[in-house]
């Protein structure tokens, strides 16, 4: 799996993460799912969601208003 760096963290301690589609079997496996839930816990996040859709480039642009994606 590629690496995994600081979750990007939103109002209400969310972290929000993408892997690769390719890679998402991998980041439901227990072990690794429990890893990711440790390190959002040390970075102080209460929920840890994942991009059922996979990275893609601009995504996180999607929930921004059109005044500030552009």
């Amino acid at each position: 799996m590629a690496e995994v760096a600081q979750p990007a963290l939103s109002k209400g301690r969310q972290a929000r993460m993408e892997v690769a589609s390719a890679e998402l079997d991998r980041a439901l496996n227990g072990e690794v799912r429990q890893c990711v839930v440790q390190v959002c816990r040390h970075h102080g996040t209460t929920y840890a969601c994942l991009n059922l859709e996979g990275y893609r480039t601009g995504s996180m642009n999607e929930v921004l208003p059109v005044s500030e994606a552009r």
